[in-house]
């Protein structure tokens, strides 16, 4: 363990330290940029380092793009946290994946040795380029392991083991690199993912994790800034409960949307910049409450799904500044975080949160363990929750007036739209939490759209494999979409995607988006294709007592 660094006094709270308000990206900052944001006083950048996108033939090491990101940031004065995610294709079949088994483990344990020897303090990077002043480069083992789409099917086992693994790999070629934690997202993405308050928990469990890393991190995305505080509250208080109440905190991810599909953590560019500071006030004058030292805005600018290649979703859209480059009014609001500079009018000096600048970690503590995202038509979901300890509860929807309820709640609604449920526990003594959980979704009763961008050709080649190109469009975005030959049976495909048709004779492709609510589109989008010319033209000559082998399907 390095040594805890001190936190600012609360007199200094209204001008926010060095390195507070952290800034990430979908890409590499161009040199451009990086000038920019050293410009107005970005202090630390954080980007991911993909085994895969260094390593994709195994032995082959390419560290072109993260060299040019580590000196950027020494030329500019902002420090480095690189993300250690992924695994290489050629180790583990697949790149969304964790090499937390042998023999991949000890692969990904070389290869993060080589990027520690490189960039570290006193790597070969530096020595190479004895004209840059050394910037701090830190070390995330992993992206949100909680949400399980990084890390499927996760277990705070196999993630405590795997990140003991890993930071002894760091500390043993830099004992002084920070080792931070991966960022725990409040609710899972999938499935087979665990909620925060779960998965920390468990994580606290398992022998070892304590001693294995140096700040403890998680990911700010909520329905609003009151979120983002129940969100650090929660990680707080498992940590002072389980021994761990000094422990250093970061928020590795946070952010709201200003466009795309309708989801609860999107807003209007208003509303994106209204947020920013009234979170970013409070996290400044609340610190010491978590022991929070940093807080990354994700992302510098939107991309677009096009270049993501894959569907629309709120997160391409949390961007300081527009696809084009031009700045929102989140930018302004921003910059008044980085440079060291007093914030106008006194902001973000005092906590004017219940306890103040204090946790009260013995206090009750409601707990949402599971809860939708996107509800469809003929879905019946529930919110499950639970307490610190024994409770009653209170629950109010959308709203209205408390009524007592128990786990779980029904949260099937009529109205389109937006939702949200608010559950408060009550301990013995009849004190209620005063942060109350909440679960936010939305109802979408309108199914996606489908339409062809780029229809197959009329006549299928020898190989009879064509491809066909679609778009669908959705309120709250498409999750996926299905293919299929007439008669046969729907299976997720992807656009531009080979489609391999059977038999012969006239060929009816279809195509159909499934939004995040699960509503399939009720009309997909179609094309014929003729199979096998030379067959059709025999079997219209009609040979007497002969059947032809083949078949037509003109039905619409």
């Amino acid at each position: 363990m390095i040594a805890m660094l001190a936190l600012p006094s609360t007199a200094s709270a209204a001008t926010p330290p060095a390195a507070f308000a952290g800034l990430g990206n979908w890409s590499t900052p161009s040199t451009a940029q990086a000038q920019t944001m050293g410009q107005v006083g970005l202090r630390t950048w954080r980007a991911g380092l993909v085994w895969n996108w260094i390593e994709y033939t195994q032995g082959n090491r390419n560290w072109h793009y993260v060299d040019q990101l580590v000196r950027d940031g020494a030329t500019n004065g902002y420090d480095i946290l690189l993300a250690l995610n992924g695994c290489a294709q050629w180790a583990c079949g697949a790149t969304r994946v964790a090499p937390a088994q042998e023999p991949q483990l000890s692969a990904y344990r070389t290869f993060v040795a080589a990027a520690v020897q490189r960039y570290g303090r006193g790597g070969a990077f530096w020595a190479a380029n004895p004209n840059l002043p050394y910037r701090q480069v830190s070390w995330q083992v992993w992206n949100e392991v909680n949400a399980g789409q990084d890390w499927p099917n996760p277990t705070a086992a196999g993630y405590a083991a795997f990140l003991t693994a890993i930071a002894q790999t760091i500390k043993s070629v830099d004992p002084t690199a920070t080792v931070v934690t991966s960022g725990l997202t409040e609710y899972p993405a999938i499935s087979s993912g665990a909620t925060l308050p779960t998965f920390l928990s468990q994580l606290y469990a398992q022998p070892g994790f304590k001693e294995s890393f140096d700040v403890l991190a998680v990911h700010g995305y909520a329905e609003s800034p009151a979120g983002v505080v129940r969100i650090l509250d929660t990680a707080r208080r498992i940590a002072a409960q389980n021994g761990d109440g000094n422990r250093r905190i970061w928020i590795t991810e946070m952010g709201w949307s200003s466009g795309g599909p309708a989801h609860p953590f999107t807003v209007d560019e208003g509303t994106q910049a209204a947020y920013f500071q009234q979170s970013y006030d409070t996290l400044l004058g609340c610190r010491s409450r978590w022991n929070l030292d940093r807080a990354y805005w994700f992302s510098l600018n939107d991309i677009s799904s096009a270049t993501m290649g894959e569907a629309d979703y709120w997160g391409h859209h949390t961007g300081l500044l527009r696809i084009d480059g031009s700045a929102k009014p989140v930018w302004n609001a921003f910059s008044e975080y980085t440079g060291e500079k007093p914030l106008p009018g006194g902001r973000g000096d005092g906590c004017a949160l219940p306890g103040g600048a204090q946790l009260d970690v013995s206090a009750i503590d409601t707990v949402i363990i599971s809860a939708p995202r996107f509800i469809g038509r003929k879905d019946s979901p529930t919110v499950t929750f639970n307490a610190s300890r024994d409770a009653t509860f209170e629950c109010s929807l959308d709203g209205a007036a408390w009524s007592p309820c128990k786990s779980p709640v029904n949260v099937k609604t009529t109205r389109e739209g937006g939702h949200e449920l608010v559950v408060r526990a009550i301990d013995s003594g009849g004190v209620a939490d005063t942060t109350p959980a909440k679960a936010s979704w939305i109802l979408d009763l309108t199914a996606p759209d489908t339409k062809l961008t780029k229809k197959p050709p009329s006549k299928a080649p020898k190989s009879a494999k064509v491809r066909m190109r679609f778009k669908g469009t959705d309120a709250t975005g498409v999750a996926s979409y299905q293919c299929r030959q007439l008669g046969q049976k729907w299976k997720t495909c992807k656009s531009g995607q080979l489609q391999k048709l059977s038999g012969r004779g006239f060929k009816r492709l279809q195509v159909r988006a499934v939004d995040r609510a699960g509503n399939v589109d009720p009309a997909p989008a179609q094309a014929t294709v003729t199979v096998n010319l030379g067959c059709l033209r025999k079997a219209a000559q009609k040979v007497k007592g002969k059947t032809s082998a083949c078949k037509t399907s003109r039905r619409r």
